[in-house]
């Protein structure tokens, strides 16, 4: 019993979370901030979190995310520029 108590230990430590660092720490805090900087943003402007249309990422490597950020980035791009040009063209601007 003494053997398995020890091996269960080794493996926890092995495992388990890490330890937190300063830096850990700090960065923790930072995104923390963001996170409530955007949600002011966010309550300032009245677009509320359901509105947000969230992607299912589970699964995917990171390179594979970042390329559909960057494809959505772009959409949302020539979707604005189409509506600016629309606005133009009709003589709002």
């Amino acid at each position: 019993m003494k053997n398995i108590s020890r091996r269960i230990r080794k493996l926890e430590e092995r495992f388990g979370p890490p330890v937190e660092t300063e830096f850990t720490r700090r960065l923790r805090e930072r995104i923390e901030a963001g996170r409530r900087r955007v949600a002011q943003w966010r309550e300032q402007e009245g677009i509320s979190v359901s509105d947000q249309h969230r992607e299912n990422l589970a699964g995917l490597s990171v390179t594979e995310i970042l390329h559909r950020g960057r494809a959505r980035v772009a959409r949302a791009k020539a979707e604005r520029e189409a509506a600016q040009r629309d606005i133009a063209s009709k003589g709002g601007v």
